[in-house]
């Protein structure tokens, strides 16, 4: 017979198993650590008990002392009588208390009369302890306190382990007492062992009972489960009218079978939009087809899907199509700087039904709730869908946030891979644009971004203003140091220019030695003293090359401004070449502004 491993068994013998390991667990807890536990306190409580039995005692003591002290009695009398009392005092039946003097010498003992009298100092138990000695000292130390030792019960010779509570009375110098048998806590403590080991073992059979009972229910409904997964691995996602459950119950067991349910037809949903995107042209195909679902969500107004132009930092709407800027609900900003968008530079999704106001440019915050869903892909966030809520009312029956957030969610997560592979041909159609020397944008790609990057200053009635840059005499570098001491040059020479410009602006390798930097929002005239500011950062910094060798290099620059200067783009880029040849012709190292006066037109 082939024994099997527990991984291997089914669920209902691992119900039982982990009931039945629960049940001795419990059964070793309430002996190991709960009957220690219960044994304190139970000699706590007995503790607690002789102390206060003691008070009372000393409390009777006090009013025969008021008695004497009042002149009822004479000191004598009322020692007596108080005496008499205590020895006839019991609780729990047979305990009672004791009388000695702070002399050691017995003033009363209820069942060892023989001692009344006797000097007691030197009385030991079996075990050597002076106790009444013992008792002295602790009320002489502390006034009061608890004592082990041994001693006959009443009735008996043999002496018995007792622990007592002992307290001294001031105004006769007694000590009263009284104890408890540790034979007798004990007995009460094997009764709560056995009162402890009943429920235990009651409790631990109920609990393996119904663990089986509730064991044998869940199986037969997982089961029904197994068997609708088996049915959707042998027919395919495609085909679900067999994989449906019967549900037919309302507990949790038919909750899961809804929830089953609604997982199946959630794929078969998923599945077939996954393969339909895969087919669609375009990725513009693609938004189109995800905003048409994202719309059909409940709740959901509006639907803008952006796409992210990383090569320029900015974002276009793709969704809805034609798009009037007018229609923005958002700053209109973000389309030029993508950065301004939260969603786009958390790569956070952004709900502003949790959290008001979370995003600073949305515009319409009090009116309306907006989520941005970003698409994250290994390269970073490639495009934003924008959800336009209503605030309160006007809300279907059907509406649930939190689902409609959910199926958002799952469609993004399902068109990534298709969007990432869509978009690859596009990244390496990109990295053609880049310097591979330098890292910086070429000119080619100048030529496919200028259009946009000045349409946007128009928009924004700003000006772009444009530095054309020239290392002077580069080409000495390379006779004198050779070629690879000019690609360093370069490279450094492109970094300066960078440091000194800002992150939104754009910088170009245009050709040979040649720097082009686009200076986006500036103000007019601004673009010179950027030009002054890279000129002298040039001239003050010691190129460094080969093996420790260094020189020094100076720059010229020439600028124009768009739309200033002209409102043709590439007339402006000429325009800053002839100010670059004026600055080469008056001894280099300057920064030079055009001016109308430099362009002979038949010169050019």
């Amino acid at each position: 017979m082939k024994i099997l491993r527990f991984k291997e068994w089914s669920i209902l013998p691992k119900i039982m198993f982990f009931s039945t390991a629960g049940a001795v667990f419990f059964l070793l807890i309430t002996f190991t650590i709960l009957n220690p536990f219960v044994k304190q306190q139970v000699l706590e409580q007995k503790k607690t008990g002789l102390k206060n039995n003691v008070d009372t005692v000393h409390s009777l003591l006090n009013y025969y002392f008021s008695l004497q002290a009042s002149g009822a009695m004479t000191e004598a009398e009322a020692k007596k009588a108080a005496a008499t009392a205590v020895k006839n005092m019991r609780y729990d039946g047979t305990s009672y208390f004791w009388i000695n003097d702070m002399g050691a010498r017995m003033i009363m003992h209820p069942i060892m009369p023989q001692y009344d009298g006797q000097d007691m100092a030197n009385y030991t138990d079996p075990d050597g302890k002076k106790l009444f000695s013992e008792f002295v000292k602790i009320v002489t130390s502390t006034e009061m306190g608890f004592f082990y030792y041994s001693w006959p019960k009443p009735g008996s010779d043999i002496p018995q382990k007792k622990l007592s509570f002992v307290k001294g009375f001031d105004h006769w110098n007694w000590i009263i007492g009284t104890g408890v048998y540790l034979d007798d806590v004990e007995r009460e403590l094997g009764k709560l062992n056995i009162y402890l080991l009943t429920g235990g073992m009651l409790l631990s059979l109920v609990s393996i009972v119904t663990a089986g009972l509730i064991g044998r229910r869940l199986r037969s409904r997982l089961g029904d489960v197994s068997d609708g997964l088996k049915l959707i691995s042998q027919g395919g996602i495609d085909s679900d009218s067999g994989a449906r459950l019967d549900i037919g119950i309302s507990d949790e067991i038919g909750e899961l079978s809804h929830q089953f349910n609604e997982l199946i037809d959630s794929m078969v949903t998923l599945s077939n939009f996954r393969k339909t995107i895969q087919e669609d042209e375009s990725l513009q195909d693609v938004f189109y087809r995800m905003a048409e679902i994202f719309s059909a969500l409940p709740g959901v107004e509006k639907v803008t899907i952006f796409d992210i132009q990383k090569s320029t930092n900015s974002m276009k709407v793709v969704y809805p199509v034609p798009f009037a800027t007018e229609d923005l609900i958002c700053n209109e900003a973000i389309l030029d700087n993508c950065n301004l968008c939260k969603a786009r530079r958390t790569g956070h999704l952004i709900d502003s039904k949790n959290f008001p106001k979370v995003c600073l440019e949305f515009l319409a915050s009090d009116e309306k709730n907006h989520v941005c869903f970003p698409f994250n892909v290994g390269e970073g966030t490639i495009a934003i869908a924008q959800f336009i809520f209503s605030k309160n009312g006007h809300l279907p029956k059907t509406f649930n946030y939190k689902r409609s957030i959910g199926k958002a969610k799952q469609f993004i997560k399902e068109s990534l891979p298709v969007i990432e592979a869509k978009r690859l041909t596009a990244s390496l159609r990109e990295s053609s644009l880049v310097d591979s020397l330098t890292g910086l944008n070429n000119r080619r790609y100048l030529q496919e971004c200028y259009s946009h990057v000045c349409a946007g200053s128009l928009r924004r009635k700003k000006s772009i203003g444009i530095l054309m840059c020239d290392i002077d005499y580069f080409k000495q570098v390379n006779d004198d140091h050779g070629h690879d001491a000019g690609d360093e040059i370069l490279q450094q020479a492109s970094k300066i220019i960078q440091d000194n410009v800002r992150k939104a602006d754009l910088v170009f390798r245009f050709g040979g030695e040649e720097f082009l930097v686009m200076l986006i929002d500036v103000e007019p005239e601004d673009s010179v003293q950027v030009a002054e500011k890279i000129r002298t950062a040039f001239e003050s910094r010691e190129f460094v090359f080969g093996k420790g060798g260094k020189i020094r290099k100076t720059i010229s620059i020439g600028v124009s401004e768009f739309p200033g200067d002209e409102e043709t783009f590439w007339k402006v880029v000429k325009f800053a070449d002839v100010a670059l040849y004026s600055a080469k012709e008056n001894g280099r190292n300057k920064a030079v502004r055009f001016l109308p006066s430099m362009w002979l037109q038949s010169q050019y």
